[in-house]
């Protein structure tokens, strides 16, 4: 089967189905909501709380600002999924919040198959977008009701290491850090450091703490906060390297933007 793409856009609500690599693989963390049903090959889940295996007719529940990254094994052009990603509206909130509260991997049950087989279908037709986007709008809530009730999990990091620099990473993301500094705090050298979370993470200690400062600021920019405040308080000394790291990130200047 030949690589292909079907999506569906309503504001910040978007529907992927697609087959191969994405232009936006690599973006681990991002400020919006995301769900992926994976149709294929067989990869392994790396994140905030571990990693698992993920085989084909797998759920993905990641909410927002969570690191994750899906290492394909196998033929990568053969990645084959579904993806919904949005922004919690204010009248959607409260079952964002009770479906999406951790990152988890399930089995894909029946009701939720045939919810992603509608907005397939849909994705496919001729109808007019808006049309798309109405009923892409009205499966959400379904959605979200039916993931709310679903448990998963993902197996936890085993390193001592690493789950303490993810520890001291998020409490002092505003501050100077480095493998040196966590290092130290851990007591162990930064070589052991580096060696272990590159190994049960799969991304380097730098390119963590980059992704998370940037999507932290990312939203705060968002909120209507002053960018140059900002990157000051997400730990970014230097303006004009968060300017570029900012639109490299997310394709954009940072701007005073409200949600």
């Amino acid at each position: 089967m030949e690589p292909f793409k079907r999506e569906i856009n309503a504001d910040t609500l978007r529907f992927k189905y697609e087959k191969g690599i994405s232009s936006r693989t690599g973006r681990e963390i991002h400020p919006y909501y995301e769900i992926i049903l994976f149709f294929g090959e067989r990869a392994e889940l790396f994140s905030d709380l571990g990693h698992t295996a993920i085989l084909p007719n797998t759920l993905i529940v990641i909410p927002k600002e969570t690191y994750h990254q899906l290492n394909i094994i196998g033929d990568p052009h053969a990645y084959h999924r579904c993806v919904l990603h949005f922004s919690a509206s204010e009248e959607m909130r409260a079952l964002i919040e009770q479906s999406m509260t951790s990152l988890f991997v399930c089995e894909v049950g029946e009701s939720v198959a045939l919810l992603f087989q509608k907005l397939i279908k849909t994705a496919e037709s001729d109808w007019d977008e808006e049309t798309k986007g109405l009923l892409l709008r009205a499966c959400l809530p379904l959605l979200l009701s039916e993931l709310s009730q679903n448990e998963g999990s993902v197996t936890p990091l085993l390193d001592p290491v690493a789950r303490g620099s993810l520890a001291y990473i998020n409490a002092h993301l505003g501050e100077e850090l480095s493998v040196a500094i966590v290092a130290r705090q851990l007591n162990v050298s930064p070589s052991l450091l580096s060696h272990a979370f590159k190994k049960e993470m799969n991304i380097s200690f730098y390119q963590y703490v980059l992704k998370k400062r940037l999507t932290k600021a990312f939203r705060r920019i968002r909120r209507g906060e002053a960018a140059a405040m900002v990157a000051a308080d997400c730990g970014f000394c230097d303006y004009s390297n968060f300017y570029r790291q900012y639109k490299k990130a997310f394709g954009c200047a940072p701007s005073v933007k409200k949600e």
